[in-house]
């Protein structure tokens, strides 16, 4: 009888071992799975962060570009705009009595000093591209004379200086010229400093 105790008990003890073992096994099984599972959803979201990533990226540069095309038509709109619309000239044209004195002379200097403007600024980028070739030119001529004036040959670094020179110039003027002409321009394509950020 004692034997069969201690055969139960041993019994019971293998099990209890066994059932333990077969816990173990399943709860690494289920962290694995889970940690997989977690890993995967990881890698899910990021590549889904991704792509959400990606389509805002292209929709602010279609929005950039869409902008960019509003401006310009903007900018060609405004550019070609008349600088005060035809009835203040009209009123002012139209006056009677003592008040037609004083308004005609005054509608003609407007007329005369809003002619001049648009003529102004009709002849800035020509002006101001005449302007640099002439400019050029003439730091071009200055340092031929200046290599006719001594008479001998120049070294390769005195060459060298009035080359960076005249090329130091010349760009400064370019420069100058392209970021008048453009510069202001992409704030006006910029959609965030139309609303102030």
């Amino acid at each position: 009888m004692l034997e069969v105790i201690f055969g139960g008990g041993l019994t019971g003890l293998v099990g209890t071992i066994w059932s333990g073992y077969n816990k173990r096994k399943q709860l690494k099984e289920e962290h694995a799975h889970e940690l997989a599972f977690a890993k995967l959803n990881a890698a899910n979201t990021r590549a889904e962060a991704e792509m959400n990533l990606l389509i805002t990226e292209t929709n602010i540069g279609g929005m950039r570009d869409i902008e960019e095309e509003k401006s310009f038509a903007l900018s060609q709109k405004v550019g070609n705009e008349k600088l005060l619309g035809g009835t203040l000239f009209a009123k002012l044209f139209t006056q009677q009595g003592v008040a037609s004195f004083f308004a005609l002379p005054v509608g003609v200097l407007l007329c005369f000093l809003f002619g001049l403007a648009d003529l102004l600024k009709g002849l800035a980028r020509p002006a101001i591209t005449i302007y640099l070739l002439i400019v050029s030119t003439w730091i071009s001529k200055k340092a031929w004379d200046v290599l006719q004036s001594i008479g001998e040959p120049l070294t390769a670094v005195q060459a060298s200086s009035l080359v960076e020179q005249v090329i130091t110039v010349v760009l400064y003027l370019t420069t100058t010229a392209v970021t008048w002409w453009f510069g202001d321009r992409m704030n006006e394509k910029n959609p965030l400093a139309k609303k102030g950020l």
